[in-house]
This record gives structure tokens, C-alpha cells and sequence, in this order.
């Protein structure tokens, strides 16, 4: 099967028989492969951004995806609650140091992103579920049991 892809898709999206693909609603793809030890997944709508899942990052994405599906609504108020809190204690100890409380907070973001790579992202109902499924396909061949 070839793919046709937009401009600017990653090469490995073209080159490899070995690729998972979504159209959504909209028109926008998805890709994504497995590459050495990585799940890759690149999409149109993050402009071809590559987003590379170690096993682990992979299986936690599988854990949050899973929950927000059952619940999201106590998915969401859970993140809000640990962003908030987070917030919290950043302007607890930046007091009036406005760029320190800025910097801190765009740390905390960075931390929660590098254990959730696809946290960041806008997905909706159909591209959650394309996701979910690549994710429990690619845990097996990543050697990640779950």
C-alpha cells in the first residue's frame, strides 16, 4: 500500500512498509512507526513534528489515554488539580519574583511533557483511539509488558 501523504511528511512515513496511518475527520494524518527502540508518531496537524516514545513513556501514554477514554472528566480535573498544585507551590516560594514563578512553571510543563510526550497535543475522540491502538500494538515490540 502506498500513502499519500502532504508535504513535509517525515521520510520514514514514505519509505517504510512498516507504518500505522489515521485520516481523521478533517483530512489531517497520522503516522507512526517503530524505529530502533522508539514508537514514533508524527502527525499533519503538529506540522510533522516527530514525537519518539521510549517503552516506558509509551506504556504511562497507554495508562493516560486508557483513563481519559473511561473518565475524562476525572481525567481532566486530575491534571488541572496537579497543575494547579504545582502552581501553588511555585508562587509559594516565587513570592513577587514574577519571572521566577514563569520560569518554574514552564519547568514543571517540561517535566510533565517528558513523561508525557503526547500530553501537549489536541487530539480529539477518533485520533485518542488511533493512538491508544498503535500504542498497545507497539508495547509488545518495544518488549514493555503492561
Amino acid at each position: 500500500m502506498t500513502l499519500k501523504l502532504s508535504a513535509n511528511a517525515p521520510r520514514w512515513a514514505t519509505e517504510y512498509q512498516n507504518c500505522w496511518y489515521y485520516k481523521n475527520g478533517h483530512g489531517e494524518q497520522w503516522v507512526a512507526t517503530i524505529l530502533k527502540d522508539r514508537l514514533v508518531i508524527s502527525g499533519q496537524d503538529i506540522g510533522w513534528k516527530e514525537i519518539a516514545l521510549s517503552g516506558e513513556q509509551a506504556l504511562m501514554e497507554k495508562k493516560r489515554l486508557e483513563a481519559f477514554i473511561q473518565n475524562p472528566d476525572q481525567t481532566n480535573n486530575e491534571l488541572i488539580g496537579v497543575i494547579g498544585q504545582t502552581r501553588s507551590e511555585i508562587a509559594a516560594t516565587a513570592s513577587d519574583n514574577e519571572t521566577l514563578f514563569i520560569e518554574e512553571l514552564e519547568h514543571t510543563i517540561n517535566a510533565i511533557s517528558a513523561k508525557f510526550p503526547l500530553f501537549n497535543l489536541i487530539i480529539n475522540e477518533g485520533e485518542r483511539l488511533w493512538l491508544l491502538s498503535i500504542i498497545s500494538a507497539a508495547l509488545p515490540r518495544l518488549n514493555v509488558n503492561d
